[in-house]
């Protein structure tokens, strides 16, 4: 089988993740070619390429944008590496957090062959779950003005609209909490906080997000989410709606075979370089 490791970024964590991925992949016996720029030829040959990020029509970097563009275009097969669900690259663990690994796309539109997966791996992350429970805040999360998974909306937009739905149904408490790479775009009329997203989930009454992956920390604290996005990971076990009965009787579900798929979804550098990940993923090329 031939790889191709396509160039989409460069950056020290990104630089890793395509050494690592080559060595795995080679010691499997498969061959690579490394593609430092765009080489139309090249791409068709390689029954699958890897790459670092989607393809983001807003993309500040021409260069990487357009590769992603292009393989986008004429791969037979993607694998798209971004930032992963849980423990990932900015948690505590730096780069030997974990990356989602996915096909043809990012989040919820990507395909991870994960369905029913054994909880294994979830278990190795030894992390506390904490109990659902009742609080009192309207959290909402914000995102990147720009980011992949809201290219098809207007992020202030979205949040002003959410904003006053949400003061239409209920006298409780809004707070926001804003991206980490973004403190420009802040929505008016609401409280923005400062604290962990720990500390304002354990004491939130669910927590209100599009496509932001923390959904995902959310239930980890016990808060119930509303995903609004269908590109969210957690879309298909949420409320996905702004009512009454969703902000006062939010839904909950089994967690840990959500988070069990999840971490099928996600890999490591040392995984990546061990072959493991690659043999997971190569039998669905």
């Amino acid at each position: 089988m031939l790889v191709g490791i396509c160039c989409t970024k460069s950056q020290p964590d990104t630089n890793k993740i395509y050494k690592s991925f080559r060595i795995g992949i080679e010691n499997f016996g498969d061959d690579v070619i490394f593609m430092k720029d765009i080489n139309e030829k090249k791409i068709e040959e390689c029954d699958v390429t890897i790459q670092c990020s989607e393809y983001n029509k807003y993309g500040a970097y021409k260069k990487f944008n357009k590769f992603r563009k292009i393989l986008k275009d004429k791969s037979k097969r993607r694998i798209i590496v971004d930032t992963g669900f849980i423990r990932n690259i900015r948690s505590r663990l730096g780069h030997n957090g974990y990356y989602a690994v996915g096909f043809d796309g990012i989040k919820g539109l990507g395909n991870y062959y994960n369905n029913d997966s054994p909880r294994d791996r979830w278990d190795k992350l030894g992390i506390r779950l904490f109990d659902w429970h009742d609080g009192k805040d309207i959290l909402i999360v914000g995102q990147t003005l720009n980011g992949v998974s809201t290219n098809n909306i207007n992020i202030m937009q979205y949040l002003d609209k959410t904003i006053k739905k949400v003061k239409k149904i209920t006298n409780r408490n809004i707070i926001f909490k804003r991206h980490p790479n973004d403190h420009r775009h802040l929505p008016k009329n609401v409280q923005i906080v400062n604290k962990t997203l720990k500390q304002i989930c354990t004491g939130a009454k669910v927590c209100i997000t599009y496509s932001s992956n923390a959904s995902i920390d959310s239930i980890l604290y016990g808060c119930p989410v509303i995903t609004l996005g269908e590109i969210n990971m957690l879309y298909k076990y949420t409320d996905n709606d702004i009512l009454e009965d969703m902000i006062e009787n939010p839904k909950t579900f089994n967690r840990i075979p959500v988070l069990s798929d999840l971490c099928y979804a996600q890999w490591n550098l040392k995984e990546m370089e061990s072959g493991e990940t690659w043999e997971r993923l190569r039998k669905h090329v």
